[in-house]
């Protein structure tokens, strides 16, 4: 919901944005997915998944577009080999 409010959580991180160096990346993680294997999203333009219901219809028109990178995602799936991680290049990032 903060994605379409305004409260001081939403002030909070809009004042973070001003003040931070924009990032090379940002790795966010989820166990929202049901999956048979961890993985990590490896596509270059992911899409925002929309699986939730019953909220206000605002939240559904919010996209996130982000450059997104399979390359970073092959390293950060390398540097754990022994948790065996898929990059999957079809799946989207989170609402």
């Amino acid at each position: 919901m903060n994605a379409i409010l305004e409260n001081s959580c939403t002030r909070t991180w809009k004042e973070i944005g001003e003040i931070i160096n924009i990032p090379k990346a940002i790795l966010a993680v989820s166990a929202h997915y049901m999956r048979t294997t961890t993985s990590i999203t490896g596509a270059n333009k992911p899409k925002t998944v929309y699986d939730f219901y019953g909220f206000p219809q605002e939240l559904y028109a919010v996209n996130y577009k982000m450059q997104g990178s399979e390359t970073l995602a092959w390293e950060i799936a390398k540097r754990f080999p022994e948790e065996n991680i898929e990059v999957d290049p079809s799946a989207g990032i989170d609402h």
